[in-house]
């Protein structure tokens, strides 16, 4: 019987069943890493899933600022875009990037939610008030432009140097 046990002791993928004290078995969920033979740990590092050609480095750059990367690279570029030196990027209508673009990518459709993780990650919201009223510019007074010395259009190798910061700030 013990050994009939033991033949039966690996049963479903990643569990191991213990005989119990009167042949009940209990049953343990292993966690990957802990013997269990599981896909991704027979993959040989070469065939493993690999990064975006484009971002060397890839797994080290935080989710957000991949999600946020990519949202501006593919936006319709009414919404959002990089702007013309490629610097920063800007939100051009904030109501429609909120209630269209966000949610293709996060679980929200806030827009302040938005604007408070890029400024955890060191993103500044650039002002571009006019000093004269007869300055002011109706189909730009919307527009929200973020800047982080960091990120920037065509250079995703830099994200990986982007930290989060619990304190708000850079």
């Amino acid at each position: 019987p013990q050994e009939q046990d033991y033949q039966h002791a690996m049963t479903g993928e990643g569990t191991i069943s213990f005989p119990g004290a009167l042949g009940s078995t209990k049953r343990r969920r292993m966690r990957s890493g802990g013997g269990v033979s599981t896909l991704t740990n027979n993959t040989p590092k070469e065939q493993a899933k690999k990064p975006d050609a484009k971002c060397k480095g890839a797994t080290t750059i935080p989710i957000f600022l991949k999600k946020t990367y990519k949202m501006i690279e593919t936006c319709d570029p009414n919404i959002a875009s990089w702007t013309e030196d490629g610097e920063m990027f800007t939100i051009k209508n904030p109501d429609l990037f909120a209630s269209e673009v966000i949610p293709q990518y996060f679980d929200h459709n806030k827009f302040s939610s938005f604007a408070r993780q890029l400024n955890f990650y060191g993103f500044r919201k650039m002002q571009a008030k006019p000093i004269r009223n007869a300055d002011f510019d109706r189909s730009t007074a919307k527009h929200v432009t973020f800047f982080n010395e960091k990120f920037k259009r065509g250079r995703c190798d830099l994200l990986k140097e982007i930290q989060r910061s619990t304190r708000g700030g850079g």
